[in-house]
């Protein structure tokens, strides 16, 4: 703490020693020498300046470093401590827990040397099984088929075959028919009546009224069997 106003003191000095080096250098008309002294000067007076700014701050700074390791160690132990709880808390014990199966075997410990276990267990039985009855089916014998007795070899050598005679066929003429001449057939006149021209109506030069209603003329024409026709000309046809 106390070697703190001496540094701003030394800045101080050193600037006042770099003005009076300045000021001779201004006497001898040095001006580019003189500059750079005043810079150096400027430099030290800034400096001084600066450290003195800074002591309040300076001071506080440490304060938060000192408080900052403090709780970075304090944090430390605590994590510490924890840890070893939590390692001690899941640690298995030596002696048997409530869970303790019958079925395991007990670790002997320094009293336990002397004494002889005996672990019997009783295997539950197991239950019957039942298997399911399948249903009894009948088999009912199939009738006996009558076998034919076979011939002995000796008696079917003994019998003769005997070729019956054959009859020879003696082929039938067949008879053809007599194809008869068809008759010609007879020619085909087909009349055509003769149609009479009918007669022109007689014109007058009348005037014709227009409430008067004019007859219609029809041409009958000659009634004609277009059947008997047809008939006709196929027969004409075929007889060709």
């Amino acid at each position: 703490m106390a070697g703190f106003p001496d540094k701003v003191i030394q800045h101080l000095r050193f600037a006042k020693s770099w003005l009076d080096r300045a000021e001779e250098e201004y006497s001898k008309e040095q001006i580019l020498e003189a500059e750079l002294t005043l810079s150096l000067a400027e430099a030290e007076v800034r400096h001084a300046w600066e450290t003195s700014r800074g002591w309040e701050t300076s001071v506080a700074q440490r304060k938060m470093q000192r408080w900052r390791a403090r709780i970075a160690l304090g944090l430390l132990v605590a994590a510490v401590v924890m840890g070893g709880g939590y390692l001690i808390n899941t640690r298995e014990p030596d002696y048997p827990g409530p869970d303790f199966v019958l079925g395991q075997p007990v670790i002997p410990g320094r009293w336990e040397n002397r004494i002889q276990y005996q672990i019997v267990i009783n295997p539950e039985p197991a239950p019957p099984v039942t298997q399911a009855e399948l249903p009894v089916t009948e088999v009912v014998p199939l009738p006996a088929v009558a076998s034919e007795e076979p011939i002995p070899v000796a008696e079917a050598e003994s019998i003769a075959i005997t070729p019956e005679p054959v009859e020879p066929v003696v082929a039938e003429p067949i008879p053809t028919p007599i194809s008869e001449p068809e008759p010609e057939p007879a020619p085909v006149t087909i009349a055509v009546p003769e149609v009479e021209p009918a007669a022109a109506p007689e014109l007058t030069a009348e005037p014709v009224q227009p409430t008067e209603s004019v007859e219609e003329v029809r041409l009958t024409p000659p009634q004609i069997n277009l059947g008997e026709l047809f008939k006709i000309a196929h027969d004409v046809l075929k007889g060709e």
